[in-house]
């Protein structure tokens, strides 16, 4: 048996749809904590929203199918021709933005899985939207090259180094024809076969769209294959350097050859992951070149969401005159849904600031947003309790929001929080109201930190 106990949350100036609307009309909330002799309950149209003139319902967030590989093959013509695969092919760009300058290559493949065996690599050339390049092919004697005698398919694939996006064999190959290589007059191998080992090279997150790796053999006097994202085995040697490569996760294969053509069974494996964008994060409040009459300013914006990007915001203020030194203050806020808010604890004095939020993520990228210069000024007789806001010649009344409400049916103490922080202790039935009021267009989010004794509270 339960025995029902609220917690009303009232929204201070309103909410609909989780937003403060610009009307001021009043929403609520209500809060429930499940315990073994109590319910209190916090319900209502949104526990967490937007503050001010209304939100996007989801706008923008609806997943996306990938855009389709830009590169296309056709008009291919490949032959043999005194033991070397001479051919041409055209290389088009079919999507709509210029692509930078790449790589492909020629190779062959005896199954309908695994990796191809590279023959040659070419070089594609930038390509504006709907035009096309012509490649000619030249390959080393076919006996040179790795691979039995038998029938193979002959696979063109561009972008094979993961320069314009990560190489995936089946969308960035196109068959070539068949191919027929007669026995080889190489020896049959014999002996042990080597064993790889990768010993430098980029691991985890890296900064970099540069990789460089430095690999050796457990024979010596052989060669080396590499294979990047599953990509063809083309010949290598140590260090191989990649370029340019995109933003993402990974992998690159590398095995060695012994002098008799013995090849490592179990190639040498390195997986990482390049991250090079800084966090998107902006600070939209207070508005640049404004003035206010609050000592507490409210500080708000938004922040990058993709993967790795911090949770938290840092907020620093510096002094107006002069250039950006030692920072005057610094805030930390918590990001909620995109969106991130923060109020000075200690009041600021009277005069003019400059102020930058600042964005983490994992690979060690930080993004700033542009500047904000506002000034504080409560000795104006034009500012009156409203806490008055000026642009150039345009004066208006900032909207800000208090989050409060009332508790009734509680027993013992709850701590509740409001956008992770502004911890507000409430041990009797009755109003409360949060400290830190928010500007419009802040996110909220109430959560409860810490449950009453003999009680278990959800929002």
């Amino acid at each position: 048996m339960f025995i029902g106990a609220k917690v009303r949350a009232r929204v201070r100036s309103g909410l609909r749809r989780g937003v403060f609307p610009r009307s001021g009309r009043s929403g609520r909330l209500r809060l429930v904590l499940f315990g073994a002799m109590s319910i209190c309950l916090l319900f209502g149209l949104a526990a967490s929203g937007r503050v001010g003139g209304g939100t996007a319902s989801g706008a923008g967030n609806a997943p996306t199918s990938a855009a389709p590989f830009p590169l296309s093959v056709h008009q291919v013509s490949l032959g043999m021709h005194r033991g070397q695969i001479l051919g041409t092919a055209t290389i088009t760009n079919a999507g709509n933005r210029r692509l930078r300058s790449t790589t492909g290559s020629v190779g062959v493949n005896r199954g309908s899985s695994g990796k191809a065996t590279g023959v040659l690599a070419f070089s594609v050339p930038s390509l504006p939207p709907h035009r096309s390049t012509r490649v000619r092919f030249r390959a080393r004697l076919v006996r040179a090259l790795p691979v039995g005698s038998g029938t193979y398919t002959v696979l063109i694939c561009t972008d094979i180094y993961s320069q314009i996006r990560r190489f995936a064999q089946n969308t960035n190959c196109s068959r070539g024809g068949r191919l027929a290589i007669a026995r080889r007059s190489r020896p049959r191998a014999t002996g042990a076969a080597p064993r790889t080992i990768i010993r430098t090279g980029p691991a985890g997150l890296s900064r970099s769209s540069a990789a460089v790796f430095r690999f050796v053999s457990t024979i010596g006097h052989g060669s080396f294959e590499c294979s990047l994202d599953d990509g063809p085995w083309l010949a290598c040697s140590s260090p191989k350097t990649y370029s340019a490569v995109v933003n993402g996760a990974h992998v690159l294969d590398v095995r060695a050859i012994s002098p008799l053509g013995e090849e490592d069974p179990t190639p040498a494996h390195r997986s990482w992951t390049i991250d090079t964008v800084a966090p998107k994060v902006t600070l939209s409040s207070p508005v640049s070149l404004s003035r206010m009459d609050d000592h507490k300013p409210v500080f708000s914006g938004a922040a990058g969401t993709a993967p790795g990007d911090s949770s938290r915001i840092k907020v620093t203020l510096f002094s107006a005159s002069g250039t950006l030194g030692s920072p005057l203050r610094t805030l930390r806020a918590t990001v909620f849904d995109g969106r991130w808010v923060v109020a000075p604890t200690r009041p600021l004095a009277d005069g003019t600031y400059r102020a930058r939020a600042a964005q983490s993520d994992r690979a060690g990228n930080t993004g700033v947003s542009a500047l904000s210069t506002f000034t504080i000024d409560t000795t104006s007789p034009s500012h009156g309790s409203g806490g008055v806001v000026s642009q150039g010649a345009k004066t208006s009344a900032p909207k800000s929001y208090s989050v409060g409400g009332t508790v009734s049916g509680l027993s013992g103490m709850v701590v509740l929080q409001d956008n992770g922080g502004d911890d507000l202790s409430v041990s009797r039935n009755g109003a409360f109201s949060f400290a830190t009021r928010l500007a419009s267009g802040a996110a909220y989010n109430v959560t409860v930190k810490t449950n009453p004794s003999g009680q278990t509270c959800s929002v």
